[in-house]
């Protein structure tokens, strides 16, 4: 009866020292939990925020694709006003020289 009494003394020690684990090993897993819901919540944020700098980048892009459409278009603008001008020049130097003859011829 002795030995049971011990050995029964010595299977609740254990017992009890196995729940002692057990409550440790939840409150770390509780603690990792909560970590890990932090990280998750970060993470959420983040996507959003990478998200909304996208769309920012999107609106950026977009507004330089236009504004170098808007530049090619001016260039265009000034290219076709120097021509305009060039002959404008040239018309202006050949009706000279027709003043000038008809001048040197009267």
């Amino acid at each position: 009866a002795e030995d049971t009494e011990d050995e029964l003394r010595r299977v609740r020690e254990e017992l009890a020292g196995s729940e002692e684990v057990a409550a440790d090993a939840e409150e770390c897993f509780s603690h990792v939990r909560e970590r890990l819901a932090i990280c998750e919540q970060s993470i959420a944020v983040s996507s959003e925020e990478a998200a909304a700098l996208r769309e920012q980048l999107a609106d950026r892009e977009n507004a330089v694709s236009s504004s170098a459409a808007q530049v090619r278009a001016l260039q265009n603008e000034i290219t076709d006003m120097q021509r305009e001008l060039e002959m404008s020049e040239a018309d202006a130097i050949a009706e000279l020289c027709v003043a000038k003859s008809r001048h040197a011829d009267a």
